[in-house]
């Protein structure tokens, strides 16, 4: 696969075409977008005559070549994202067709497009003028589109829906497209073999490789290209947009897709180290198959032919020419290579010598099968991974930086022991995933590229103990009767398994109560909440549902490393604790006092309201041990003691 990444290897020299007038080159951090006019090295307006076709000239440009649409990898068993922990160089398959170009960065999100597509494709619908349009499908879809990486413009097939042609009668057909000025333009041609394989999408199934938003109504046949079979005189070489084969027919009917633009291929220039650059597709290329010696590309002993799994292996441990990013070419790129107006070899073979007439791998494949390419006449088929193949190594390319993986790595806070939930220092390389809670904490270092994961964590240095009202921390003001809920957290974080005392502590306005071992809340001397080993809490609930007479309350949960069972200092100041505050409001309307019953206790708690003063209950779930009520101090009231109503009705009845 190719990407867009510019460095000195990986320029493009060619994108989209905006109204055929001028190509606009398009740049963000993968694209170029200055508008920038090529600058052709020469312009050919070349007629050529093959057979009764006569081909409408075009100007050369660079050969930008589309990626394949492979987004997964191989495993050995199944298909799996390409991740460096088991695609990686350090994999028994590295460096496969998944790992790398533009289909690599649109799976990142890292690639721009000016139009639409699937993968690292870009394309964009073109209107019956050759404008920008929006892509339509039916029985009137969109009549051309142009790829803006390629620069060539393509007919969909409005013309020629379901009809099939001899590669002889193609001539009438192209001709009567350009009388009408299809899109505006009058120089369509067919294409070459490769150019109809550079809008196939590899990574689909062979029921669509051609996408169908951009191409609809694409007919399931072979489609003639304009080269000739070199062996067969009425032969010609076509593409299947579904099965994605290349293959030659005779005087058969096939379809016929029209493109207008050009592509130039095969410019190479040797630098006399073993390597060939192509500076159409900027992609170095080695000299000599792989088991063969520079500089005359001859066998030796080591083998001609290998497997799959070996090809790839041998790709990796390459150091030709002092690199060692060598790689075996996807399958647009091997095809590059391709000249199909010569057979055995059909390669260039002052710059490609001795190459052999067998099939190349390639590293674009699916779950059982391998594309390749024979240069003995430029067929292009799959098979199995365990056939014995010829292997040609490449590296850079136009656009072509590698996604290095980027692994995740640990930062500053992993291994650490906080007294609190951390917020920085997750990672040192990677995304770290979300944080929180009250500890110990675990997070995700997600690599990137396909790069591996790191798991990090830290711990907690101190216990966390942590008390909610109502699920939340602080101060609550609330409604006198309204009900709360008190919860319990501690994480004991090192403190694990250590000795301590443990207490909740309740200041309220009729004393300070604890709450003890057997679960109850008493007033009197401390209990200990618990004691003996630190052990984790997660939302011990210690007071459900109940309802807060008015009044200022505070509850406090604390941890004590001093065991001895006693409150120092006559007070809760404790190694570690947490507090909330709770506020009651009286009912500002109401006068006197009034009973309220606890269906499980035996008494009722009369509550001191607007102005009166200490009617309060004998004793209640938060208040002690009393057996007698205290004194109603409001006018008309009577006091009753020992008993469970606490303040009687006044005597009339208000």
């Amino acid at each position: 696969m190719t990407n867009r990444q510019l460095s000195p290897l990986s320029r493009p020299k060619s994108h989209a075409m905006r109204n055929q007038v001028e190509p606009v080159l398009i740049q963000s951090s993968s694209h170029w977008k200055a508008p920038v006019p090529y600058i052709f090295s020469c312009i050919l307006w070349l007629i050529l005559s093959i057979g009764s076709i006569t081909f409408i000239p075009f100007a050369t440009q660079a050969a930008g070549l589309n990626d394949t649409g492979q987004d997964d990898c191989f495993n050995g068993a199944e298909l799996v994202p390409c991740m460096e922990n088991n695609t990686g160089d350090n994999s028994p398959y590295p460096r496969q067709d998944g790992q790398y170009g533009w289909d690599a960065r649109a799976r990142a999100s890292q690639l721009e497009k000016i139009g639409g597509g699937m993968a690292g494709f870009d394309f964009t619908a073109l209107d019956t003028n050759g404008n920008p349009t929006t892509p339509a499908s039916g029985a009137r879809p969109h009549p051309c589109v142009r790829d803006n990486v390629t620069g060539l413009m393509w007919e969909v097939g409005l013309h020629n829906m379901n009809r099939s042609y001899t590669w002889n009668e193609a001539n009438s057909y192209v001709d009567a497209v350009n009388t009408a000025s299809l899109c505006g333009y009058k120089d369509w041609r067919l294409p070459m073999p490769q150019e109809l394989v550079g809008i196939l999408n590899y990574g689909l199934d062979y029921t669509a490789r051609i996408d169908a938003r951009y191409f609809p109504n694409t007919t399931f046949s072979f489609f003639w290209s304009s080269s000739q079979d070199a062996n067969v005189s009425d032969g010609a070489w076509s593409v299947h947009p579904y099965y994605g084969y290349v293959d030659y027919h005779v005087s058969e009917k096939l379809a016929i897709r029209l493109v207008r633009g050009g592509q130039v291929f095969g410019s190479f220039v040797e630098k006399g180290d073993g390597t060939v650059t192509d500076t159409s597709t900027e992609l170095m290329w080695a000299k000599c198959s792989e088991g063969q010696t520079v500089p005359t590309c001859t066998s030796t002993n080591f083998p001609t032919t290998m497997n799959w799994s070996y090809a790839l292996d041998a790709a990796k441990n390459s150091q030709l020419g002092g690199h060692n990013d060598w790689r075996l070419p996807n399958l647009k790129e091997l095809q590059s290579l391709v000249d199909y107006s010569r057979s055995s070899p059909a390669i260039n073979p002052t710059h490609f010598p001795n190459t052999l007439n067998n099939f190349f791998w390639t590293s674009t494949g699916d779950l059982n099968s391998v594309w390749s390419v024979n240069f003995g006449n430029g067929l292009v088929s799959s098979s199995g991974r365990s056939g014995s193949y010829a292997v040609r190594l490449v590296r850079g390319g136009q656009s072509f930086d590698y996604l290095a993986p980027i692994n995740g790595s640990c930062g500053t806070a992993n291994d650490q022991s906080l007294n609190s939930t951390p917020t920085s220092g997750f990672c040192s390389a990677g995304t770290p995933s979300l944080v929180s809670g009250s500890g110990p904490w675990n997070w995700i270092c997600s690599g990137s590229n396909g790069g591996a994961s790191a798991n990090c964590s830290a711990s907690v240095a101190q216990p966390y103990v942590d008390i909610k009202v109502n699920g939340q921390d602080g101060h609550l003001t609330i409604p006198e009767n309204t009900k709360i809920t008190l919860t319990l957290f501690l994480n004991p974080g090192s403190w694990a398994g250590r000795t301590v005392d443990t207490w909740v502590e309740a200041e309220t306005p009729f004393g300070i109560y604890y709450y003890s071992q057997d679960r109850l809340w008493q007033q009197g001397l401390p209990f200990r909440f618990a004691n003996g080993q630190l052990a984790n809490l997660s939302g011990q609930v210690i007071l459900n549902d109940y309802k807060v007479p008015a009044g200022s309350y505070k509850v406090t949960f604390a941890v004590d490393d001093n065991y001895n069972g006693s409150i120092e200092n006559g007070s809760i100041e404790r190694t570690w604790k947490d507090s909330v505050e709770i506020t009651s409001k009286k009912d500002q309307s109401s006068v006197g006092c009034r009973g309220l019953w606890h269906p499980d206790q035996w008494y009722n708690i009369g509550i001191a309201e607007e102005n009166v003063v200490a009617c309060r209950g004998p004793r209640g779930p938060l208040f002690g041990n009393m057996q007698e009520a205290h004194v109603c101090e409001a006018t008309g009231w009577s006091v009753t003691t020992q008993s469970t109503d606490g303040c009687s009705e006044p005597p009339d009845g208000t």
